[in-house]
């Protein structure tokens, strides 16, 4: 037995797929309006390696320098519109930042320029509009650390005394004078000979003098040594890749919520035929 207000299963599966297709269709909508509004927005700075050297926003009909400060007469803009336009610069231009709307990008040049162009092509907004230039930034390679040579120690060679030698003394040999006895004769009496001493006279001697020497030592001059390093840098960036476009998104979230909806207004008039 069928209850009263049972409904037949083909309606009730239409019913199902109607609202199916509308919950589909409000997802992909509201994928849809979340990409739009976020997924192009990128950041407007000067890149990885590069630093600020001059920003210009566009305001009534002319680029006006906003900064850094001290900076002002480096980068001068001539023939320029909200499209672009010329850049002179006294410094040597590396990358440069151009943003408008939601979008920006950026313009690397190898080696860097002090004369240059900039515009707004290929930037896009919507279906293919190319928005104006709402502020260009210039950039300049960060400059390589400096670095100070440092001197070796200087090392003072050892200074040495030459030795003191003293002369040995030598005192002279003492010598002594021989002893002679006198002869004993027996009688007859003669007069003893008188015999005279022999005198050795003393030998002279002469000390003798020994020289001393000395050894001098010469001092060498130290030998200074000198080092010097130079260190560089470098580095390089590139854009983000951006998704699908939104529209497509949004345009079939908007065909599956009709399309439910449209299923589910048949659904429910033949609901309401039948029960009549």
């Amino acid at each position: 037995m069928t209850a009263p207000f049972a409904v037949p299963a083909p309606r009730r599966s239409v019913r199902i797929s109607a609202m199916a297709l509308l919950a589909v269709g409000a997802v992909l909508v509201v994928l849809g309006i979340l990409q739009t509004t976020t997924s192009h927005v990128t950041g407007t700075g000067c890149p990885s390696g590069t630093t600020l050297l001059a920003k210009f926003e566009y305001e009534h009909h002319r680029y006006n320098f906003v900064g850094p400060s001290g900076n002002q007469g480096i980068v001068s803009i001539s023939h320029a519109d909200e499209d672009g336009g010329d850049a002179h610069s006294s410094v040597p231009i590396k990358a440069v930042v151009v943003k408008g709307g939601t979008h920006s990008k950026i313009v690397w040049y190898t080696p860097a320029q002090t004369n240059l162009h900039f515009s707004n092509s290929g930037l896009s907004v919507g279906h293919g509009n190319t928005p104006d230039i709402s502020n260009v930034q210039f950039c300049k390679v960060v400059p390589p650390p400096v670095t100070t040579p440092t001197e070796p120690p200087v090392t003072e060679p050892p200074v040495t005394e030459p030795p003191v030698t003293e002369p040995p003394v030598t005192e002279p040999p003492v010598t002594q004078p021989p002893v002679t006895e006198p002869p004993v004769t027996q009688p007859p009496v003669t007069q003893p000979p008188v015999t005279q001493p022999a005198t050795t006279p003393p030998q002279n001697t002469q000390p003798s003098d020994s020289s001393s020497s000395t050894s001098t030592s010469v001092e060498q001059e130290p030998v200074i040594v000198t080092s010097t390093s130079i260190v560089t840098q470098g580095s390089t960036q590139s854009l983000p890749h951006t998704g699908a476009p939104s529209a497509a998104l949004i345009a079939l979230g908007l065909t599956l919520v009709a399309s439910g909806g449209t299923l589910l207004v048949i659904s429910r008039a033949r609901t309401r035929r039948a029960d009549s």
